[in-house]
């Protein structure tokens, strides 16, 4: 049996009971923080609801003091020691994760512990924004979860910009090994969310502050990596960006229908990648991806896919684009070292 330690910021509505949390946006723009225990039972994950524990509310902009939970104090326990501290150890790597549509609070933080285990980190961070789950996706659906992640941007952007503060303000031998991980509709919230930090906060957005950012079934434009588009601020921040695509995605073909036909980041992967910056990397899973599958939108693979999930697995531990087993070069698309594909075999 393990446990892993999930501390979280979220602007979902509190409903007590076994949900913890609901799907509707907290009022006056408010969030909270929080931790729970996450337990794995064989190859399940399950939140122990009697380890939850929930900060006071909090307002963005407020100045309010920031509780145990909040992500910058899950940075300082994995940053490295400051000028008047007495700790030896380097620092920690973590893990912050943004899920997407269709997911509730505990299929959010049971996903960062999923994540958390396989980067293998002790204790990881969730934003989680006010999604709902349904068993059958329709536009509808897709439609009211939009409106919700557009609703959270100002909450992500305070949580976001709280962790950027606090990093900016470390030497960079002090940083913890971050890694930023969005899933879906969790990409459309972080480019939000960055891009006006980018825009009214520049100071904090500094080279090289997460070890990497990672982008699966992205929820945004093909284009959303090009200087001026919303995740453009990533390619500052990351050292490394790794984006997960598959082509017959059914969750971003409602995507595609909503938003009048856009060419989602991920159904194609990034636009023009030859052109873009040389940290990017396309993976293509569209062999693989319904492996698995615990239902057919082919939108879960993170989840479901082994192939993909060793390969995350892989980028997560920092081995480089060559090594990683068993992807090979896309020669439908190819850009030598960065355009790759999973293949069955």
């Amino acid at each position: 049996m393990t446990t892993i330690k999930v501390q979280f910021s979220t602007n979902r509505n509190y409903v007590g009971g076994l949900d913890i949390f609901g799907s509707e946006v907290r009022g006056n723009t408010e969030y909270v923080n929080g931790s729970v225990d996450v337990v794995r039972y064989g190859g399940q994950w399950r939140i122990d609801v009697g380890t939850i524990i929930i900060g006071p509310p909090i307002r963005p902009g407020s100045g309010k003091f920031v509780d145990e939970n909040g992500i910058s104090a899950y940075a300082r326990k994995l940053s490295g020691p400051g000028s008047s501290s007495k700790r030896k150890s380097a620092p920690g790597r973590g893990l912050v994760f943004i899920h997407g549509f269709n997911t509730d609070f505990r299929e959010a933080i049971e996903d960062t512990a999923r994540l958390a285990h396989l980067y293998e980190v002790s204790g990881a961070y969730c934003v989680s924004w006010p999604a709902l789950h349904v068993e059958k996706i329709s536009i509808d659906h897709y439609r009211a979860d939009k409106r919700k992640a557009t609703a959270s941007a100002q909450f992500a952007l305070s949580a976001l910009r709280e962790l950027l503060t606090f990093l900016v303000s470390r030497k960079k031998a002090e940083l913890p090994i971050l890694q930023i991980v969005a899933h879906s509709m969790g990409n459309y919230v972080l480019g939000q969310a960055v891009q006006r930090i980018n825009a009214k906060n520049s100071n904090i957005v500094k080279s090289d502050l997460f070890e990497g950012a990672i982008l699966i079934a992205a929820d945004e434009a093909d284009n959303a990596l090009s200087r001026g588009k919303p995740l453009a601020p990533l390619l500052k921040l990351a050292k490394k960006v790794a984006v997960y695509y598959y082509g017959s995605d059914w969750a971003l073909t409602a995507s595609r229908i909503v938003n009048k036909g856009w060419a989602p980041l991920g159904i194609w992967g990034p636009r023009d990648l030859a052109n873009l910056p040389g940290q990017i990397t396309s993976i293509d899973c569209s062999r693989v991806a319904l492996e698995n599958a615990e239902d057919d939108t082919g939108h879960g693979y993170l989840r479901t896919a082994p192939k993909v999930i060793a390969d995350i697995r892989q980028v997560l531990a920092g081995d480089a684009p060559d090594d990683i087993q068993p992807r090979l070069q896309n020669y439908v698309d190819p850009v030598p070292g960065r355009a790759w594909f999973i293949p069955r075999m």
